[in-house]
C-alpha cells in the first residue's frame, strides 16, 4: 500500500467515526471541537496501521586488519618506541585495525597485509609474503664472523708420519698455519709430524681485507698406535712375518722368552705366543689383559699335509672362498673366543711361500687380534669453535674393540678452568648419548664425560673454544631483500616519515551496502500526539458529562 492510499483511508475512516459519533447521534448543537479531536487522533491511528515502512539505504566500510611485526633484535641502533608509536597512532586515526607482534617467519600472516618495523638485519622473506610497508630503523654495523671454523686432523698422529691437514675457513681469505716455526700456506697441506712425542700445537692464521682470525689446534704425537708382545724361546719365521706387519702398520713389536712372562705383566696390548702349550697359554691369559693369538713353533719341513679351508667369517679378507694352507694335521681348525685366537695348527710361513693369499689371511688374522684387544673407547663429538650465547651439542658414543657401538649410560660436566660451569644430562638414543648446554663464558671450555658400559667406567674429554659473538650482531642488512620488496610495491620509509606511512598504504577494504526498513510512525512524538489528542477529547467529554 502506498503512502497516499494510507492517508486517504485514514482521513475517510477518521471523518466517518467523528460524523457518526458527534453528528449522526447528537440531537443538540454539534460539538465541533470534539468531532475534530476524534477525527484527528483516530485518523493518525488508522494511518499507523496502514502506512508502509520507509527504506533507508546505508553503506558500511570494512577495513582488513593489519599486522605489525616488530624486529627488536640486538642489531638495532636506535629506539623503536617512537616510530612504532607514531605508526600505531596513525593507524588508529585512520580507523584501521591492527595487532603488533614480534617478528618471526612463523608470525607472517598468510594472504594478509602486514608491516615490518626493524633494521632489515633478518633472513630473506619470500617475495610472496612481502609486507605492504616497512618502517626501517637504524641498525648497527654488523660484526665480522670468524674466518676459521675448525681444523681437520686426527687427534693422535704418529711421530714422523705424513698426515693431511684441512683448515675449514672462508674461501676468500688467505691462510697460514704454523707448526714449530714452519709455515704452511693454503687450506689443505701435508704435514710431516715431528719426531718429538707429546702435544703438538698448530696455529692457523686467516686474513681477509682488514680482518684477521687465529685458531689453535693441539694433537697428540705418539710413537706407535699399539704394541704386540711376542713370546717365543727362539727365532721363528712367524716372528718375521709379525714384524713386517708391524712396520707397515706403525705397530711396535717386542719379543720376550717364556721364562720372562711374570716380569713383563704391565703390557696392555695383544700377545702372540709362538709355541708353548695349553698350560703356557693359560698363564699368558691370566698374566696379560690383551687378547692372545697362538701360533705353531714347528719347522717348515714338519709341514707334511695341506688342508683346504673355507674363507672364515670371523676376520675380513679379500681371498677366495677357499684357500689351501700347510697344516700339521688334517684335524687342524681355527678357534676363536672373546680374548683368544688359536691358529697354531697352520704353518703360516710355509703357506705364504706357496700361496700369496696366505699372507693376506695372516695379516687379517693380526687385524682381528688387535680389534679384540682394543678396549672400548668413548668418542665425543663437539664443535671445535662456538660463539657466546650459542647452544653446543655433545654426542657421546662408546665403541668396543670390534668397532661396534655399545649400549651405555653417560654423565658429564663442563668446566671453565677448574670451575665447574654446568652439569650435563644425556638422552640416550640409538645407543648414543646427546646433551647440550649454552655457552655463556668466553675462552676455552673443557667437557668431561664418563660412560658406564657393562659395569666399566670409560672417561673422555674435549675442549671447545668460545668466542665473544652474538649471532644477531653479525647478521648483515638484507639489502637484496629490501630492494625486492620495493620493486614488488612495498612502501619503505624511515623513522622521520613514520607519520606518512599510513597515507601511502594500499589498504584493502570492502564496502557493504544494506537497506533498513523503518515504520513511518516509529517515533515517540507521533504516539505522543495521538495520546494527547485522545486524552483531550476524553477530558472535554468528561467536563460536559458525556462520559
Amino acid at each position: 500500500m502506498t503512502t497516499t492510499a494510507a492517508v486517504f483511508i485514514a482521513l475517510i475512516v477518521g471523518a466517518a467515526v467523528a460524523w457518526f459519533l458527534y453528528m449522526f447521534k447528537q440531537n443538540a448543537k454539534t460539538p465541533w471541537v470534539l468531532a475534530f479531536l476524534r477525527f484527528a487522533w483516530f485518523s493518525l491511528l488508522v494511518y499507523a496501521l496502514c502506512s508502509p515502512s520507509t527504506s533507508t539505504k546505508s553503506t558500511l566500510r570494512l577495513v582488513e586488519p593489519l599486522t605489525i611485526l616488530l624486529d627488536s633484535s640486538a642489531s638495532l641502533q636506535e629506539d623503536y618506541t617512537k616510530g612504532l608509536s607514531d605508526l600505531e597512532d596513525n593507524l588508529t586515526a585512520g580507523d584501521i585495525p591492527y595487532q603488533t607482534r614480534n617478528f618471526s617467519s612463523e608470525h607472517i600472516p598468510e594472504n594478509k597485509q602486514w608491516i615490518y618495523v626493524g633494521d632489515g638485519h633478518v633472513k630473506t622473506v619470500h617475495l610472496d609474503d612481502a609486507p605492504v610497508a616497512a618502517l626501517l630503523l637504524n641498525g648497527i654495523t654488523p660484526l665480522q664472523r670468524p674466518l676459521i671454523s675448525g681444523v681437520s686432523i686426527p687427534s693422535r698422529v704418529l711421530a714422523g708420519s705424513l698426515v693431511r691437514v684441512n683448515v675449514i675457513a672462508d674461501k676468500l681469505c688467505e691462510l697460514k698455519t704454523t707448526v714449530q716455526g714452519k709455515d704452511y700456506l693454503g687450506s689443505s697441506f701435508d704435514l710431516r709430524v715431528p719426531d718429538g712425542l707429546g702435544s703438538l700445537t698448530m696455529t692457523s692464521l686467516a686474513l681477509k681485507n682488514s680482518q684477521s682470525d687465529t685458531l689453535f689446534t693441539t694433537v697428540e704425537v705418539i710413537s706407535f698406535f699399539t704394541k704386540i708382545l711376542v713370546v717365543t724361546d727362539f727365532p721363528h719365521p712367524h716372528e718375521a712375518m709379525i714384524r713386517r706387519y708391524g712396520r707397515s702398520h706403525s705397530i711396535a713389536v717386542e719379543t720376550i722368552k717364556f721364562k720372562d712372562i711374570s716380569s713383563t705383566n704391565s703390557h696392555q696390548g695383544p700377545v702372540i705366543a709362538i709355541g708353548g702349550g695349553e698350560n703356557v697359554w693359560s698363564l699368558l691369559e691370566n698374566t696379560y689383559r690383551g687378547a692372545l693369538l697362538t701360533l705353531g713353533a714347528w719347522a717348515p719341513q714338519q709341514t707334511l699335509v695341506k688342508k683346504t679351508f673355507l674363507n672364515s667369517s670371523f676376520w675380513p679378507t679379500d681371498i677366495k672362498e677357499t684357500i689351501d694352507l700347510h697344516v700339521k694335521s688334517t684335524d687342524t681348525e681355527f678357534m676363536v673366543t672373546t680374548k683368544r685366537l688359536d691358529a697354531n695348527g697352520v704353518h703360516w710361513y710355509a703357506s705364504a711361500l706357496a700361496n700369496k693369499n696366505a699372507f693376506s689371511l695372516f695379516e687379517a688374522l693380526l687385524e682381528k687380534l688387535i680389534s679384540l684387544n682394543e678396549p672400548s673407547r668413548l668418542q665425543l663429538t663437539v664443535p671445535q669453535r662456538a660463539f657466546s650465547g650459542e647452544r653446543i651439542n655433545v654426542v657421546a658414543t662408546v665403541v668396543n674393540g670390534e668397532g661396534r657401538v655399545a649400549l651405555s649410560s653417560f654423565s658429564g660436566k663442563v668446566f671453565t678452568g677448574d670451575d665447574q660451569m654446568e652439569q650435563l644430562t644425556f638422552t640416550v638414543e640409538n645407543q648414543s648419548g646427546t646433551a647440550s648446554f649454552d655457552a655463556q663464558n668466553t675462552g676455552q671450555l673443557s667437557i668431561q664425560v664418563v660412560a658406564n658400559s657393562k659395569g666399566s667406567e670409560i672417561k673422555a674429554s674435549a675442549t671447545v673454544q668460545i668466542e665473544e659473538l652474538n649471532i644477531e650482531e653479525v647478521t648483515p642488512k638484507n639489502t637484496t631483500m629490501l630492494a625486492d620488496w620495493a620493486r614488488n610495491g612495498t612502501v619503505i620509509v624511515g623513522t622521520e616519515d613514520a607519520n606518512d606511512i599510513v597515507s601511502s598504504l594500499p589498504i584493502k577494504e570492502t564496502t557493504v551496502s544494506y537497506v533498513k526498513k523503518n515504520p513511518q510512525h516509529a517515533y515517540l512524538a507521533y504516539w505522543g500526539l495521538v495520546l494527547l489528542l485522545a486524552l483531550t477529547e476524553w477530558y472535554i467529554r468528561r467536563k460536559r458529562g458525556l462520559v
